[in-house]
This record gives structure tokens, C-alpha cells and sequence, in this order.
């Protein structure tokens, strides 16, 4: 019967790809009715749980359909009719696969879509609190979902799955020592693609925009992991340096030479990380005993943009315009947490090139 049923949720074309079955074209009152056929199963096998998986990543399927799906998943779970592992496996397939920009789709879908995914992900990590026993769900779920960060899957899929680990995760982190090396490699790079989701007129006093909003949705994650194991904060730290060091952030095109902005890119993403980590009051406490790791960044930022000859001696981190506050803040932090022998002070540029940033400088 199952077998059968498979292709009423999810077909399969020529090649092995697959494509959403009739289900996604019946009537709102049939979608219910068939939906709720499944709670009747006395077991659900996992090759029918993912034709359904495949069915919710339709972009025709309405989102209040998707969530009566997986609210009917759960009731079927609690009723012992569906193994944790298989219950567990749906919720990764579909936060991993979820497209928020789709092939052809406009920016207003995808904002549509991305909070779909949101709060969708919300939805399921509070299903996968009910499921008790979190130290067990992580032994579950944490070597798959380390295992797909290793594909760098996009932002917002990354940031559902870091949810999911924070969900079950605990104070000290349960993370295995492996997984907390491969989220330390991971996250500096992620960290550097949600900074460069801000606004590019970014500034603090306004009212949050939804670039801000979300870059903040992207970092939450991130702080929960940094509070539980600082260990891991310090290993980001310590990646971001020597990816700078070591060359791997920069273009190896002679390009980079006239155009010192687009060069420079990345290094202004740098540099709104650690600002946006030490504007969370409690990272910010964290963050200072971790002065060693943000001298080494900014000291091979130095190194890197002297080959520039930009302004011999000083470090541009580029800033949104007034955001000047903002870096005060955190140039008398690291002032204060240096040896004696340097100072941290702020810069207006004068320059054209320059006029819309502010720079930090360490002489």
C-alpha cells in the first residue's frame, strides 16, 4: 500500500529526478484528507517519509499545507508509528533542500521563501525539543549534519541546521571534539557571508532592516555555540587569521592592485564580525578573553594591506558610514586588552576613495 502511495506524493522522471505527484494539485479539502489517512498507518517506512519529504520542497505546495504535513509527521511519531532516526532524517532532508531562491524566481519569493524556511525550521526544532532525551537526538543527528556543512550548503539552509544542532545541544556543548574542529573551519567562512548581508548603508541608531534582521538571524546560532564552547569561538578566531595570513581570503589576480575596494571586501566582512560579536553583550564578555586570537587577525590584516602600500602602517577596516560608534566601542575593547607597546585609534578617511568608511588603525 506504501509502495503504492509513494508516487502519489512524489514521482520519478527520466535520469532519477524527481518531481511533485498529483497530491500538490488536489483541492485543499482532499490535501487534508489524504494527510490525515497517514496518522492511520501503524508504521510509516522511510521510503514513503521521503516521497513526502520531496513533495514538501514543491514550490507549488502551499506553505499551510507544508506545516500540516509535518504536524501530522509528529502526531504520527508520538503515536510510536515512525522511528526517531526516520522522524529525524525528514526534518534534515527538508531543511537542507529547501530552496529559498529558486531558478527563476523574483527577490520578493524569495524573501517569502526564506521566511518560510525560518519558520518552518522553528517549527520543527520545537518538535525535535518534544522528542526528550536531547543528548541522544545530538548522537543522532550530529555526525549527518556535520557531514552536509562539509558541502557548504547556502546561508540559510546552513543557519536551519545549525538551529537544529543548538535545539539539542547543551551547556557544556555535547559536540564531539571532531565536529567542534570541522565548525571552527566551517563558521569563520559562514560568519564572513551573513557579514556581508548587511546594509550597505548600515547604521546602528536606525530602525532594523531586513538585511540587518537577518544577518542576526544567521549569527544567533553562532553565539549559542560560542557560549557553550568557547573552545570553538577561539578556533574560529584563530581560522580567520590565518586564512588572511596564509593568503586564502585574496585574489591571486593582479586585479586586486587597482581596485583595492573590491580587494578589500573581505576584510571589511572581517572586521563587522568581530564588531557584531562584541555588540552582543554577553558574547562581548566572552569575546575578551580571546584578545591573543583578534590581535592575530587585525596584525595580518596590517601585513596584507601594507603590500598595498595603503597608507604604510595602518589597517583599513571598512565600516558603514556612521557607524563610528560602533567601532569606538570595540577599538577601546582591544585598546584595552593590548600590551602596552600599541594603541588602537580611529580614523576618518580624507581621502575620496575612502570618504565613506572609517578606518581603525594600529600604529
Amino acid at each position: 500500500m506504501q509502495d503504492k502511495l509513494q508516487n502519489f506524493y512524489c514521482t520519478c522522471q527520466g535520469g532519477g529526478k524527481k518531481c511533485s505527484g498529483p497530491f500538490v494539485r488536489l483541492p485543499r479539502e482532499s490535501q487534508e484528507l489524504s494527510l490525515c489517512c497517514l496518522y492511520y498507518f501503524s508504521h510509516l517506512d522511510l521510503p514513503i517519509l521521503k516521497s513526502i519529504a520531496c513533495c514538501c520542497l514543491s514550490p507549488e505546495l502551499d506553505p499551510s499545507v507544508l506545516f500540516r504535513i509535518f504536524e501530522i509527521l509528529h502526531s504520527a511519531y508520538r503515536e510510536g508509528h515512525i522511528k526517531v532516526a526516520d522522524h529525524l532524517s525528514i526534518f534534515i532532508t527538508f531543511v537542507l533542500r529547501f530552496k529559498v531562491s529558486p531558478e527563476g524566481s523574483s527577490g520578493l519569493k524569495s524573501v517569502i521563501l526564506s521566511q518560510t524556511l525560518k519558520s518552518m525550521t522553528t517549527l520543527l526544532c520545537s518538535y525535535m525539543a518534544q522528542i526528550g532525551g536531547n543528548y541522544l537526538v545530538l548522537n543522532i543527528i550530529e555526525k549527518v549534519i556535520i557531514d552536509h556543512i562539509l558541502l557548504k550548503p547556502p546561508l540559510d539552509n546552513s543557519c536551519s541546521l545549525l538551529r537544529m544542532i543548538v535545539t539539542v545541544d547543551s551547556k557544556p556543548t555535547g559536540l564531539s571534539e571532531q565536529s567542534i574542529i570541522v565548525l571552527g573551519n566551517y563558521l569563520s567562512e559562514y560568519l564572513i557571508d551573513a557579514a556581508q548581508c548587511l546594509p550597505e548603508h548600515y547604521d546602528e541608531q536606525c530602525k532594523p532592516s531586513t538585511q540587518l534582521t537577518s544577518v542576526h538571524h544567521y549569527l544567533l546560532p553562532c553565539f549559542f555555540l560560542f557560549d557553550r564552547c568557547h573552545k570553538l569561538l577561539n578556533l574560529v578566531l584563530k581560522t580567520m587569521g590565518s586564512a588572511i595570513a596564509e593568503s586564502s581570503l585574496w585574489p591571486i589576480s593582479d586585479d586586486y592592485t587597482q581596485h583595492p575596494s573590491n580587494w578589500l571586501v573581505r576584510v571589511n566582512a572581517v572586521a563587522s564580525v568581530l564588531l557584531l560579536i562584541y555588540k552582543d553583550p554577553k558574547m562581548q564578555q566572552i569575546l575578551s578573553s580571546f584578545k591573543e586570537g583578534v590581535d592575530s587577525i587585525i596584525q595580518n590584516s596590517s601585513e596584507k594591506i601594507r603590500c598595498l602600500g595603503v597608507k604604510n602602517s595602518f589597517i583599513h577596516f571598512w565600516y558603514r558610514r556612521d557607524s563610528s560608534r560602533q567601532a569606538e566601542g570595540f577599538g577601546k575593547w582591544f585598546a584595552a586588552n593590548r600590551n602596552g607597546n600599541s594603541r588602537l585609534k580611529l580614523f576618518k578617511s580624507l581621502r575620496r576613495d575612502f570618504a565613506w568608511g572609517t578606518l581603525v588603525s594600529v600604529l
